[in-house]
């Protein structure tokens, strides 16, 4: 993975990483920096990252990559290219989305079904802040194509080696 832009400070990197809701862990330089939440890579995707095939050289495609954290793992794994693509999670509020869930939780009703559309903010790209802190703090040279992977031009995306599809539990 390239190294991270010209030495931040810490707080300055803390000042970043604190400005986005929901990121998972980074790892730079062997100094943890964290987000206040869901800050910490479960135990599947620690197991998704271990059966990864030999990476090096190789292009990747991570669809349904959300905060970038399997595009970013790719990279580290030594992908020659990677690209990030989604539209749904960076269209979201995620952050209203939580405090929404948590306050129906609170309140002991159930959360309606689905995405409401007030979470919806395609022109704010909201959801896609986690990505992009991380790529700034790494350095890293993820792209980034914002598209529905069901509809978009296969020819113009290109071909890849390897395709990541992790981003959505089932």
């Amino acid at each position: 993975m390239p190294s991270a832009p010209a030495r931040l400070a810490r707080e300055e990197i803390e000042r970043e990483v604190n400005s986005v809701p929901l990121l998972l862990a980074l790892h730079r330089n062997r100094r943890r920096v964290t987000t206040p939440g869901n800050s910490e890579p479960d135990e599947r995707q620690h197991r998704i990252v271990s059966a990864l095939p030999d990476l090096r050289g190789k292009s990747v495609l991570n669809v349904a990559a959300w905060d970038g954290f399997f595009s970013f793992e790719a990279e580290r794994l030594g992908a020659g290219r990677v690209v990030a693509l989604d539209h749904l999670a960076w269209e979201l509020d995620i952050a209203a989305c939580m405090a929404h869930w948590r306050e129906c939780n609170e309140r002991g009703v159930k959360a309606e079904a689905g995405l409401p559309e007030r979470f919806h903010g395609p022109a704010e790209l909201l959801g896609k802040r986690g990505l992009d802190t991380a790529r700034r703090l790494l350095g890293s040279r993820v792209e980034s194509v914002m598209a529905n992977f069901m509809e978009t031009d296969l020819d113009a995306l290109g071909t890849f080696d390897v395709v990541l599809f992790l981003g959505l539990k089932t």
